[in-house]
């Protein structure tokens, strides 16, 4: 006669039902954001790249993006099923609801509270800022799932749970998983250093893990190094000769979360590391005296219950997160100081470290919990956590702006509104985007590359009720329409397209000093260059002017 299985093995056993439950709830908020949301700028642009309806544009576009090609490819063949913002998100939101179930599993292993774990899941699936970066038009929610999943066959490795055939398979998992993450955001490539960095100080300070794991992996490294070490190496020095080597300076919208010689490397540190902190804490840290003070206890308290030893969980696995957390962090402090990599200043560029300080707190609790001798204390503390869960998604999804209007909706508007339709229009590389945004869903073919203005390309145009018209794309950034040579090469482009004429759709990138130019001055520099200008039109950052060929 079987025993009946108790409360607490029931409730193991259903982890995985409750888990895939936190999982499909976490995909609610997605979803809504997901099919209301404006999409930004840079998400658009990834859609026109991944777009194109040649190959080698495709490949002109990336290169002169700072991303790997993977996601790209993935958007590509989403973007085929169709033009809502929710097709184009899916890209992002699938794996990242995916990494939620993931990261549960994670805490699973690590945690020995069945609850903690659930809660580690819901923490993770309810952050805004998760949600928020699940729901951009970008790789990092792929990126993440790939970096959780290379993570949990780590920990498998490290665990040392599994039969040793279960292990090479683990490792070979993580390689193959890892080397995705690389061709999805180069930050993967700090998770990777960081996996080898846990092995080589567990190594050092724990004689029994160069006994097992360090011999283990020396017997087998014919095996299982091709895939550690030998398919992400092959991936990084194929990116880094086709694509990464020419990303490697500053990029100029993010040059402020790179240190500078004028500015004290601690303020510079600590300052980063609170903006970085601010951005996935329920609550925010106020100053960075404030993130010193509490650092202090952290850092105590972390030692006491995580790196202590722990008869159920091998201290080898327990710490990795902690380990992880620390060396990603530090990572970034030395690139940003170096010139290499931004630290603090915009979220996503700092995501990787969110899954980790996220198992990290976690993991405080679940050994918190496990030292309260009454029953009713720990179920207290769960239940308060819980709360906190609730009650921070609550109120920051309050908080958060809810916008549906499109970028540059009035500046379009106007612009196809006011000026009577030309043959052609004509835009610059940031500005074309800005006009993608609103025309995202007509049918984009390219024409031409033109030998004269060499920097120009043609593409036909046709709307969904069968218009078509051309659109004259040059790669300059952004137009100075004070200068001489904007109407120059605006005259060989109506040239080479062979039209009389065209709309110029312009937005200026955060130079008001362009939009001030007077009509007067437009109309004498068209005039110089064998074009008249017809009506001009202004809408906050939009300047649409109608020109011809005299």
């Amino acid at each position: 006669m079987k025993c009946p299985r108790s409360w607490s093995e029931t409730y193991a056993r259903t982890f995985p039902y409750l888990l895939l439950t936190i999982t499909v709830a976490a995909l609610v908020p997605r979803l809504v954001l997901g099919a209301s949301q404006f999409i930004q700028f840079d998400g658009y642009w990834h859609v026109f790249t991944a777009t194109q309806d040649r190959w080698a544009l495709f490949l002109s576009e990336w290169h002169i993006d700072a991303h790997p090609p993977l996601y790209y490819l993935l958007l590509r063949i989403v973007a085929k099923m169709g033009h809502s913002h929710l097709v184009y998100r899916s890209a992002s939101i699938i794996p990242g609801v995916g990494s939620v179930y993931v990261i549960g599993l994670i805490a699973r292993k690590l945690c020995r509270s069945t609850t903690v774990a659930l809660l580690t899941a819901a923490a993770y699936g309810f952050s805004i800022t998760i949600i928020d970066i699940t729901c951009d038009v970008r790789g990092y929610a792929l990126a993440l799932f790939l970096i959780l999943l290379a993570f949990y066959y780590f920990l498998n490795f490290l665990l040392g749970e599994c039969q040793q055939n279960q292990v090479r398979r683990s490792l070979v998992l993580f390689g193959i998983f890892t080397s995705a993450a690389i061709s999805v955001e180069y930050y993967a490539i700090f998770f990777w250093a960081a996996c080898f960095g846990v092995v080589l100080l567990n190594a050092l300070w724990d004689a029994d893990f160069r006994k097992t794991k360090l011999n283990w992996l020396i017997r087998e490294w014919y095996e299982v190094v091709p895939f550690i070490i030998g398919i992400p190496l092959c991936m990084l020095l194929y990116l880094y000769e086709a694509h990464l080597h020419f990303h490697l300076k500053p990029e100029k919208h993010v040059i402020q979360f790179y240190w500078n010689a004028s500015r004290p490397i601690t303020e510079f540190i600590l300052q980063s590391l609170r903006e970085d902190l601010n951005y996935i804490l329920p609550i925010g840290i106020p100053s960075t005296t404030a993130l010193l003070v509490s650092l202090l206890p952290i850092v105590a308290l972390t030692w006491f219950l995580i790196l202590r030893q722990d008869r159920k969980v091998a201290r080898v696995a327990s710490t990795a997160p902690i380990l992880m957390l620390v060396l990603l962090v530090s990572e970034l402090m030395v690139l940003a100081v170096i010139g290499r990599y931004p630290f603090g200043g915009d979220s996503r560029h700092q995501s990787i470290i969110f899954p980790f300080l996220l198992l990290s707190g976690f993991l405080g609790l679940d050994r918190f919990v496990s030292f309260l001798r009454f029953p009713l204390m720990k179920k207290l503390v769960l239940l308060f956590t819980a709360a906190l869960i609730i009650v921070s998604f609550s109120y920051w999804w309050r908080k958060y702006p809810k916008i549906s209007q499109e970028l540059f909706t009035p500046e379009y508007n106007l612009f196809a509104s006011g000026l009577h339709p030309m043959q052609a229009v004509y835009v610059d590389r940031f500005s074309s985007i800005a006009y993608y945004t609103h025309t995202h869903t007509w049918t984009w073919q390219f024409q031409n590359h033109f030998v004269e203005p060499k920097r120009v390309d043609s593409y036909g145009l046709t709307t969904p009720s069968g218009e078509h018209l051309i659109l004259l794309r040059n790669k300059e950034w952004n137009f100075d329409v004070r200068s001489p040579g904007f109407y120059t090469d605006l005259a060989k482009s109506l040239r080479a397209a062979h039209v009389s004429g065209a709309d110029l759709f312009y937005i200026a990138n955060k130079d008001q000093a362009v939009l001030a130019v007077t009509e007067e001055a437009i109309r004498v520099l068209a005039d110089q260059a064998g074009l008249v200008a017809g009506p001009i039109l202004r809408e906050n950052d939009g300047l649409f002017i109608a020109f011809r060929l005299k």
